[in-house]
This record gives C-alpha cells, sequence and structure tokens, in this order.
C-alpha cells in the first residue's frame, strides 16, 4: 500500500470520528486570541483534518503517525490553528477540502501562548479548546490540490476529485 493511501486512510479515519473534547458554549473574543510570537523562525508542513467538531483543523505532518484514538481524543494537544501575517495571503476556504492529499508549507512563528487564530470563523455556539497558532508570513502548496468536484461524478454517483494545479502558484506569489 502506498504511503499516501495509508495517510488518506488515517486522516478520513480521524476525521469521521468523534472528537473527545466538544468545546465550550460562546463566542470567540479577542480575550481567546494568543498574545505574543515567539522569536524562532519556522517552516511547517501542514495538512487540513475536517473534524467534526470546534478542534483546530490543521495537523502538521509530524503527528501523522499518532495513533487515530490518541489524535481525536485530544486534537489540540497536536493540530494547530494557523493566522495569515496579512489578510491576502489568508488560505480561502476551498483549499481545505481535499483531506490528506493537500499539504501545504508555511513560514512563520508560533505564539507563545495557546489561543484560537484570529483567522479562525467559528460555526457553532461552541468555541473550540485553546491549541498552539502558527502565524505564517509565506505559503506554499507542496502538493498539487484536490478537491472533491460534486457537480462532475463518477459512474457510481460519488463525487470526482479535481486536482488544482493551474492558477495556484499566482497565489501564492
Amino acid at each position: 500500500m502506498k504511503a499516501t493511501s495509508i495517510i488518506g486512510i488515517i486522516v478520513l479515519a480521524i476525521a469521521t470520528s468523534n472528537c473527545g473534547t466538544i468545546g465550550v458554549e460562546g463566542e470567540v473574543t479577542s480575550s481567546d486570541f494568543p498574545k505574543e510570537l515567539g522569536l524562532q523562525a519556522d517552516t511547517i508542513e501542514i495538512t487540513y483534518i475536517a473534524w467534526a467538531c470546534t478542534c483546530p483543523n490543521w495537523l502538521p505532518d509530524e503527528y501523522f503517525d499518532l495513533d487515530n484514538d490518541k489524535l481525536s481524543e485530544k486534537p489540540e494537544d497536536y493540530c494547530i490553528f494557523i493566522e495569515a501575517e496579512q489578510a491576502e495571503m489568508k488560505i480561502p476556504d476551498e483549499y481545505q477540502l481535499g483531506g490528506y492529499r493537500n499539504r501545504i508549507r508555511l513560514i512563520g512563528r508560533y505564539y507563545k501562548d495557546k489561543g484560537i487564530s484570529r483567522d479562525y470563523e467559528q460555526q457553532t455556539p461552541q468555541k473550540p479548546e485553546k491549541a498552539r497558532v502558527f502565524r505564517y508570513s509565506h505559503v506554499e502548496v507542496i502538493k498539487p490540490y484536490s478537491i472533491w468536484d460534486f457537480t462532475d461524478k463518477d459512474e457510481e454517483g460519488r463525487p470526482k476529485v479535481k486536482t488544482i494545479e493551474k492558477e495556484m502558484k499566482a497565489f501564492y506569489e
């Protein structure tokens, strides 16, 4: 089995599992934002996970080998929030749909304290547990992005995967 297939199965299992923590009800406020950036610049590679809860959604590659149960029990211990240094660098929502095949390289710094990203968009009455937040100043797609195309289905009625290779570079230049 190819490594990408194994990673895909792991991420799919994680994404469809229940999170150990649902979060507390309430609105994300400025007191939830981390305050002070660390001094050390870092380069990280991340993949988006579509949790079934209000959890941080970006998994650094260093945690791919974790046991699914351990990861889904406390995702805020492993997954992170990301925050763009400049608004025009924010990663568009449609680039988060493809799952395990989409990896992004970021250059930036972690905040010293845990919190919730200023870029986090609250979708439910629950707010997520605080987690590490990485503020990036440079972003690069390191694999072509794949998204599900719900308008184009295969013979069995499943959405086809659409790979976006063109025009991606312009977004990140």
